[in-house]
């Protein structure tokens, strides 16, 4: 279960709108941000899950008409995970069938275009006003095991069973960190600059590949993590060490 501790009092809350309309994310970016908001934008759903690889996001306003997934799948293998967040549905579709299917399907809420930014941000407080208000905790965000290490998004500390640790960069831990929710899964260099950077990857930038290369160098410290991330030629780099959580 992928599962974010409660959000400090006073601390932002975040918003990750997911729509190809590169103009509407724009547009609902500076009115979100505007509002208090901490905002964050993919334009997939490829993107969208590598952002939750290394966020945690407290509310998605998830478009229907993805490129690369339609919306109502993305929702599903969300509420498969047990993330604990907000999904506001939004699409040019008004039909009842649309709705229900959007609700019905674990949607909090649903919107439909064209609409206003101010009741967008409406939707969203009052959603997260009644997670908030809701009796059912929200669960506790466990520490990885990755080959007996603790990797703990809490502290951001890679700790060694007899409890010495490995310091890694703000970067390097983001990296990790995706690898550590995606065990055994090849992961593009795409997905990654995304997930760690927030940005697009082009065939010009090694800025990942030298990540990798640091995040490799430090793991040496580590016995059971020395060949853990290895190289998909073409491809990208997965992680061959199991992960349990404690």
């Amino acid at each position: 279960m992928r599962a974010k501790e409660s959000r400090p009092p006073g601390q932002q809350a975040s918003v990750m709108v997911v729509d190809d309309d590169v103009v509407l994310l724009k547009r609902l970016k500076i009115a979100l941000e505007k509002a208090g908001f901490l905002c964050f934008t993919a334009e997939t759903a490829e993107q969208m899950n590598a952002v939750l690889s290394v966020r945690d996001i407290d509310a998605i306003l998830l478009d229907v008409g993805l490129p690369d997934e339609d919306g109502f799948t993305a929702m599903r293998h969300l509420r498969e995970e047990q993330l604990d967040v907000a999904i506001l549905m939004v699409t040019v579709r008004s039909e009842i069938e649309d709705r229900l299917t959007g609700l019905q399907g674990g949607a909090d809420d649903y919107i439909t275009k064209p609409f206003d930014t101010r009741e967008v941000i409406a939707r969203v407080e009052a959603v997260l006003r009644r997670r908030e208000d809701s009796p059912f905790p929200v669960g506790e965000r466990f520490p990885a095991i990755i080959g007996g290490w603790t990797l703990d998004p809490g502290s951001r500390r890679l700790i060694a069973p007899g409890g010495h640790e490995i310091q890694l960069t703000s970067k390097e831990f983001d990296l990790l960190l995706v690898f550590a929710r995606n065990p055994g899964r090849t992961l593009t260099r795409d997905w990654l600059q995304y997930a760690v950077n927030q940005r697009a990857w082009s065939p010009l930038d090694r800025s990942i590949d030298i990540l990798v290369g640091r995040l490799r160098k430090k793991l040496q410290r580590a016995p059971a993590l020395r060949d853990a991330l290895v190289s998909e030629r073409m491809l990208g780099y997965r992680l061959t060490t199991t992960v349990t959580y404690s």
